[in-house]
């Protein structure tokens, strides 16, 4: 999956080998519950987006301010590391797994065979120095034998409006990068 030209329901996607767990539902989540996921996964997302932003160049009158950002932005980093490997210490992160996922759903590889039709849960690990996953929920669109395990095709169900677009730009940004990646190779 990473490598090839990835998209979604024709929108960009993004590939890497993520932490990931799935898991079939009986059903969706009451209202409230969806409610406070999304709100928490729309925190998540803002904060990734904004871990990944590339620092912004500024002219002379700023490098000062720059710089003195710079160093406060690597300490918080440096903080957010440590936190990071507490937490994962104390809790067990499912395996890495390929994945390909955009704002509409999700390509993924799972040792065990997910029916088309079912409602899953999925939790997408996107930051090793945020330990905390996005909590999604899908229907299993195609299930298909892939190697030694199944690839399973999935369409988001339940996402706000909101929690799309922030998830849109973190997949643009790490799309942008993964293609810079590329080119800088060859």
């Amino acid at each position: 999956m990473p490598g090839d030209v990835l998209n979604i329901d024709g929108r960009i996607a993004c590939g890497d080998e993520l932490p990931v767990g799935a898991r079939e539902l009986e059903a969706w989540p009451a209202e409230a519950r969806l409610e406070r996921i999304n709100t928490s996964n729309e925190v998540l997302l803002r904060a990734l987006v904004a871990m990944d932003a590339l620092p912004a160049t500024h002219g002379d009158d700023h490098e000062r301010h720059g710089e003195d950002f710079q160093r406060l932005e690597a300490r918080v980093g440096l903080l957010l590391n440590l936190v990071a490997r507490l937490v994962e210490a104390q809790q067990a992160l499912p395996d890495a797994l390929p994945v390909v996922y955009n704002s509409r759903g999700m390509q993924l590889q799972l040792p065990v065979s997910i029916e088309a039709g079912s409602q899953v849960a999925v939790d997408l690990y996107l930051s090793g120095l945020y330990p905390t996953p996005l909590q999604l929920f899908g229907v299993v669109d195609a299930c298909e034998p892939d190697a030694s395990a199944w690839r399973v095709s999935l369409f988001f169900h339940g996402m706000t409006t909101a929690m799309r677009s922030e998830l849109d730009k973190l997949v643009f940004r790490r799309h942008r990068r993964q293609v810079a990646r590329q080119r800088e190779k060859h």
